[in-house]
């Protein structure tokens, strides 16, 4: 039986579309409908005492639908990169040319892989009851896809199992331990897996983590090439509707700079989807919430070389107590897309 039903999923469109699951047939003049079986073929048996059997209704091939032509990867209106003209030059459109959807079970681990950061720390002086909150990205189960999701879970160990953390510090009761979660899509890593480019639009559609609770959402570019550095694209960090931009780089020195940029975004609390973007080329970064230009630097800190993708949750280092919040709690990611500008110069 096993067999029948494979041989018949394997057959052509319309193949199966015939009289008692035989194949479909065609008829005309020269083919006309076969003599079904059992009824006597002999031309010298008596017409009398052979009734003439019920010709079957005519008997036509199902036409097969046509093959649809392959849909161009296009955004809706609402999550477009750049409909302002003065960002798509002349001649130029947005090629998509890599991403994810996230419309699987598991994660794709030929694109992302999980980060190894281990213990960190807040201070962040909510009382005697709630001094400090540590942090890892180590419990990799609370990463999944689901719902057409990338998850990243968040929950809480109460207190810390250790006495002190990795870094050496005591744990004083009180303190909390949050497991967040965290991937990204370093090649360097990953030998050709992953993905990592020198500039492009990067934007990601995003449900934020429950800042009240003591968590952020992070959508960030990174690398550890020389001439490179850290570009948060998105940050909520903050229990208001505004998020966090900012630029990270070494100077000539090897001394840390950053350029930094808050901007609301109506509603970001309020359990709802925002896509959040970035467009990085030669002159500098031009960051998005909506479809709207919140940010643009082109100071010292532009990068030049290739950057690979993190999305991540970790302890707020602004709003929010994680001492006191609800968990376990999470972010989702509906999907993250690559763009790169093309066409004449």
């Amino acid at each position: 039986m096993v067999r029948v039903l494979l041989a018949a999923l394997t057959l052509p469109w319309g193949a199966c579309s015939g009289v008692g699951g035989q194949p479909a047939l065609e008829t005309s003049a020269e083919h006309p409908v076969p003599v079904p079986l059992g009824t006597p073929a002999s031309d010298d048996s008596p017409a009398d005492d052979v009734p003439e059997p019920p010709m079957p209704p005519p008997v036509t091939t199902a036409p097969k639908p046509p093959t649809p032509e392959p849909k161009p990867f296009v955004p809706s209106p609402a999550d477009a990169p750049f409909g302002d003209p003065v960002d798509l030059p002349a001649g130029k459109e947005w090629v998509y040319v890599w991403g994810d959807e996230f419309d699987g079970t598991e994660l794709d681990l030929t694109k992302w892989s999980f980060t190894p950061l281990h213990w960190q720390r807040r201070d962040l002086n909510h009382g005697a009851d709630c001094r400090r909150v540590h942090w890892d990205w180590t419990e990799r189960d609370n990463v999944r896809v689901a719902g057409g999701n990338l998850v990243l879970g968040n929950t809480r160990v109460m207190p810390p199992p250790n006495e002190t953390d990795e870094n050496g510090d005591p744990v004083y009761e009180g303190d909390v331990l949050v497991h967040a979660s965290a991937i990204y899509s370093d090649r360097q890593k990953k030998d050709s897996h992953g993905y990592e480019r020198t500039y492009g639009y990067f934007e990601a559609r995003i449900r934020i983590a429950p800042t009240v609770d003591g968590i952020h959402t992070a959508f960030w570019l990174y690398t550890y090439r020389d001439g490179g550095g850290e570009v948060d694209i998105a940050e909520s960090a903050l229990a208001s509707d505004k998020y966090h931009m900012a630029v990270h780089w070494k100077n000539e020195h090897a001394r840390r700079r950053q350029a930094t940029m808050y901007a609301a975004v109506p509603d970001l609390h309020a359990g709802q989807f925002h896509v959040f973007a970035v467009h990085w080329d030669e002159d500098g970064y031009r960051f998005y919430a909506d479809g709207r230009l919140q940010w643009a630097y082109s100071g010292p800190g532009v990068s030049h070389v290739d950057h690979f993708i993190y999305l991540s949750t970790g302890a707020s280092w602004n709003d929010g107590n994680a001492c006191t919040g609800t968990f376990p709690n999470e972010a989702l990611v509906d999907w993250v897309r690559v763009w790169e500008l093309r066409g004449a110069p």
